[in-house]
């Protein structure tokens, strides 16, 4: 088995994409224009995302439901639930399909 990944540029990309949610939540003012600053860092490793992705074991999927639910935080407090609860399906729907996927290669072997 190959040496993990780890998953800090998807975080980073997460982290971006929670603070421009936080600051779109109520409407998006020259006092968000700080959401921004994080775009640098995002983009910076955002081409090894998808190998992040790909080597997610459970370990880092909840590590990464974690981040999130710890890390956004918006004035209303039903759509951060929301939000929140479709990451973690989405989270839990990859699972699935790596495990059906893992399922068919075995089969087709």
């Amino acid at each position: 088995m190959g040496e993990k990944i780890g998953i800090e540029e998807l975080k980073d990309v997460l982290a971006f994409g929670i603070d421009v949610g936080e600051a779109l939540s109520d409407g998006f003012g020259i006092e968000d224009i700080s959401a921004l600053f994080g775009l640098p860092e995002a983009i910076a490793g955002i081409s090894n995302v998808p190998a992040e992705i790909a080597d997610l074991d459970e370990a880092e999927r909840k590590e990464l439901k974690e981040f999130v639910s710890t890390e956004f935080d918006i004035p209303d407090d039903k759509l951060e639930a929301v939000i929140e609860q479709s990451i973690s399906v989405v989270v839990d729907l990859y699972n699935l399909y790596t495990l059906f996927k893992a399922m068919k290669d075995a089969l087709d072997e």
